[in-house]
């Protein structure tokens, strides 16, 4: 398999497709053309809904745990996954603060 620094790469390389992906890890590399393609999206580390999810201090926690990081990046590669993890007691709750962040509606004040 690959590390998951290089998934990580091929991932955001591609702007998160993941057919794309796998064929930048497999050495179809296209350079990224000038400006970040990820910029504006979910992804974008610059973006606000990407500094909910990284601040939120038990998804910090979750991180650090090796089976999260090992779902998680299951999940990007097949979202369908996620559902298997939901009772998991260590990934379960990390996940379930992700999907909170993502699925509430920006305030506006």
């Amino acid at each position: 398999g690959f590390n998951s620094d290089d998934v990580d790469a091929a991932l955001r390389a591609t702007n998160y497709n993941f057919e794309q992906a796998t064929a930048w890890l497999l050495g179809d590399r296209v350079e990224e053309e000038e400006g970040d393609q990820n910029e504006g999206s979910l992804f974008d580390s610059n973006s606000p809904m990407f500094r909910l999810i990284a601040s939120n201090p038990i998804i910090q926690a979750g991180l650090g745990n090796p089976r999260v990081e090992a779902a998680f990046q299951e999940i990007i590669r097949n979202p369908a996954s996620s559902l298997r993890y939901l009772s998991d007691p260590e990934i379960g709750p990390i996940l379930l603060q992700v999907f909170n962040i993502v699925n509430t509606p920006p305030s506006r004040n």
